[in-house]
């Protein structure tokens, strides 16, 4: 017997290999802070296996994502700690240094994270507000994915001062569109009489001599100015430069501006404006820091230091301190005649109702909504009263010359 003649031992029988199925990814629990596209503020949490997958899923409900972040253990979010008072502290005063030196907002907040610790708190928060604005989010609600780590009032007073200054670009933008073409006609219009006294009237002059002519007072006014402005021209580049550097240098005192923006409340069109911004300022920042629990004389206080008028800002302060001597809030800021009929109602009724905040958050609103239409409405004026104004001086020199021509016909047909 050979070994081929062995039987061979039976090989068991392999049942055919399963198709594995994938293992479904974990799933993360994300809390997220996003913007619709009316703008709201909307929040919530949302079972995603990646950050780009809740970032999709969150796209395609048409929310715009400000803040995601995972969830902590069991998916219980972790408290979050406040800033300490000297690092908060420390960023006010960085961010102040490098704002007032005119820094861009993102380039101060990266230089205060620079100069923070490494792994720290602050470096983290300042790093991720960072990342939102370059995201192009707003200051505010950049600062809103970190509420819990800033005293509410510090949030508060950084969004109404990004509010502020938003508005205020608008206001400079809606000013200058409206000034581009009034601007235009009167340069234009300028270059054109500077071209007719220096150029045209002296040959005129010269003409009118020959003739012997009689000529008509305006037309002797006018050639009068254009001989002055042919020989001492030179004295009225060097008076408006000198007149500009004063103005700068008056700038520079208390008195300068004091008397800066006595002008200012004085003019009929912009006095509106300087009040419905300065008062729209004072009264948001007040309501935040109530809100925020802060103390009257405490928010008046830094309300008062935020406004840009010296003689608004003098009058409420000596309102503050009649208010810290035991005043009511309403009477003295009634006396002070600062704010409009209707937001002064507004104080009283909050002042007797103990609703001060609130009203002066309505008052807030309701200023912006005036200080909009006020500038609207500034504006309106100025390509009217441009053009009038040039048609003036255009017209006032060519009834000069014509009333000129005119007389010396009338003579030689005489």
């Amino acid at each position: 017997m050979t070994l081929t003649d062995l039987p061979r031992p039976q090989q068991p029988q392999q049942s055919s290999p399963k198709q594995s199925v994938p293992a479904a990814p974990a799933m993360t629990k994300w809390r997220y802070r996003c913007t619709n596209n009316a703008g709201d503020t909307v929040r919530g949490t949302l079972s995603a296996p990646s950050r780009n997958a809740a970032v999709n899923q969150l796209a395609m409900e048409g929310l715009r994502v400000v803040h995601l972040r995972p969830m902590g253990f069991n998916n219980i979010e972790l408290g979050e700690s406040k800033l300490k008072a000297s690092e908060l502290l420390s960023l006010s005063r960085q961010l102040g240094s490098f704002l007032a030196a005119g820094i861009p907002v993102i380039q101060s907040f990266e230089a205060v994270q620079f100069e923070a610790k490494k792994n720290s708190m602050m470096n983290r928060v300042i790093g991720d507000i960072v990342n939102s604005l370059k995201a192009g989010n707003t200051l505010a609600s950049s600062l809103a994915v970190h509420e819990k780590r800033f005293p509410s009032y510090f949030v508060g007073i950084l969004t109404a001062a990004a509010e502020y200054v938003n508005r205020d670009i608008e206001n400079q933008r809606k000013v200058r569109a409206a000034l581009i073409y009034p601007s235009i006609v009167l340069s234009l219009s300028f270059v054109a009489v500077l071209v007719i006294i220096l150029v045209a009237v002296p040959q005129f002059a010269n003409l009118f001599r020959e003739l012997g002519a009689k000529l008509p007072w305006p037309t002797r006014v006018l050639m009068n100015v254009s001989n002055f402005l042919e020989t001492w021209w030179w004295v009225l580049l060097a008076g408006a430069a000198m007149s500009a550097a004063m103005y700068l240098l008056a700038l520079q005192t208390e008195g300068g501006r004091h008397l800066r923006d006595r002008i200012l409340l004085k003019l009929p069109a912009v006095r509106y404006v300087v009040q419905y911004s300065t008062c729209e300022r004072f009264a948001r920042v007040l309501s935040t820091m109530l809100g925020a629990g802060v103390s009257l004389p405490e928010s008046m206080a830094v309300a008062i230091s935020g406004m840009n008028n010296m003689v608004y800002e003098e009058r409420l302060r000596a309102a503050l301190t009649k208010i810290s001597n035991g005043s009511d809030v309403a009477t003295p800021l009634r006396a002070a005649k600062v704010f409009p009929n209707s937001v002064e109602q507004m104080i009283t009724v909050g002042d007797y109702t103990g609703t001060l905040d609130r009203q002066l958050k309505n008052a807030a609103d309701y200023l912006g909504k005036e200080l909009s239409y006020r500038v609207d409405k500034m504006t309106a004026y100025f390509e009217p009263a441009v053009i009038v104004f040039v048609a003036a001086v255009v017209g006032a020199v060519a009834v000069s010359l014509v009333s000129a021509m005119y007389g010396i016909y009338n003579q030689v047909k005489l």
